[in-house]
């Protein structure tokens, strides 16, 4: 099949607009990450030194295919990346297609990229699924072109396949930690204390006020600056959490303690899939393990409102995988056309190369004991599920 590809490059093109609302749900389970709002409250916010690129595949003039990039520079040489990557950390990245043409846009999308084109030395695309069937097609699709390839940051993505009920999603944790959440809510019934669940339509922004001053609050304990310090987080944040509200995506839980705020939670529900995103608490919270309070409260609602899944994101904390027993890996796939971006690769799998020297050195009780210590100086300020329970 011949499809056409088109790129837009402005985000207030109605036609873009209209080609990603009928790519999003042509999905069966696509990312809140990969969605219009998502992307463009992150360029408008974060991304204005790139430039957009959004490839739409059309048949016949249908839409069945996206694929939401844009061209930024990193390291000396110009990379064509996902929107909404960059700083915010989206996850489950990928292309959206027909699952029924899957294989034909797929092709569409490489025959395009393939092309000679000066605007960017190569591809960097984070968020993809290890093992998935993107995956597998675009190491293929470098080798066979004889493009320079890597896979670099691999990540842990936790999450919970969601039960019916909450009591079946306890019985799924071992008995010490089952009995500290049913401990925890019982403490927090008998303080007076609460939790406010809200979907984000009234309220929102001094809400999201709360999140910022505690998400502060508690890694400034620690001697880390908030993300949400940034301004254009704040920005981003602001903008993304009203779209989401509208559609009915946005979920916040904030702990309420005699009329004072001492924690809040933001999550959102797209399709069957909860996910959280960030924790913002007061570390001197006269409330018993606040965190997970709040963590355990978001699961429950989720099961409440029929999610199949409740989606941790980006990181392995000890926290999470308290909570959740099943986790899948994602990687920044890099790919390299011409000689910016394939000395970046080569410096990469050198760099990859001497990791695996120095754990062979260190053994694995060493190397895991210095790979949690960097992951505590450098992972609590992840914009995506960084903020520690």
């Amino acid at each position: 099949m011949d499809l056409n590809v088109t790129t837009y490059g402005d985000f207030s093109d109605p036609r873009l607009k209209q080609a990603w609302a009928d790519a999003v749900y042509l999905q069966p389970s696509p990312s809140i990450f990969s969605t219009y709002e998502w992307c463009a409250s992150w360029f408008d916010a974060v991304g204005r030194k790139t430039k957009p690129m959004v490839l739409v595949a059309n048949d016949g003039g249908r839409t069945v295919g996206l694929l939401p990039l844009c061209v930024g520079q990193s390291n000396g040489a110009q990379w064509a990346e996902f929107l909404g990557s960059d700083r915010v950390k989206g996850d489950h990245l990928d292309m959206l297609c027909d699952p029924n043409l899957r294989d034909d846009v797929a092709d569409a999308f490489f025959s395009f990229l393939s092309q000679p084109n000066d605007d960017y030395d190569g591809l960097l695309l984070d968020g993809i699924a290890c093992g998935s069937r993107t995956h597998v097609e675009l190491k293929a699709w470098a080798h066979q072109s004889q493009f320079r390839t890597v896979d670099r940051e691999i990540q842990t993505l936790p999450y919970i396949k969601l039960p019916n009920t909450f009591d079946e999603y306890l019985a799924t944790l071992s008995p010490k930690r089952r009995s500290a959440v049913r401990r925890s809510h019982r403490k927090l019934a008998a303080s007076g204390a609460e939790i406010r669940v809200s979907d984000g339509q009234s309220g929102l922004e001094a809400t999201l006020e709360d999140f910022c001053r505690l998400h502060a609050k508690r890694w400034n304990t620690v001697g880390v600056k908030s993300n949400f310090a940034d301004p254009q987080m704040r920005t981003f944040l602001s903008q993304f959490c009203q779209q989401a509200a509208r559609h009915n995506w946005m979920r916040t839980y904030s702990l309420v303690v005699d009329e004072r705020t001492e924690g809040v939670l933001l999550a959102f529900h797209f399709g069957a899939v909860a996910s959280f995103y960030q924790i913002g608490r007061d570390p001197d919270s006269s409330v018993l393990n606040a965190g997970m309070v709040l963590m355990t409260t978001s699961i429950e609602q989720a099961i409440k409102e029929s999610m199949k899944r409740f989606d941790f994101l980006r990181g392995d904390e000890p926290y999470k995988s308290r909570l959740a027993k099943s986790q899948s890996k994602q990687a920044t796939v890099m790919i390299g056309f011409r000689r910016p971006a394939t000395t970046m690769i080569a410096k990469e799998q050198m760099a990859q190369g001497m990791k695996r020297i120095c754990q062979r050195l260190l053994g694995d009780q060493r190397w895991s004991q210095l790979k949690e210590l960097t992951r505590q100086r450098i992972g609590s300020q992840s914009a995506t599920g960084g903020g520690a329970a």
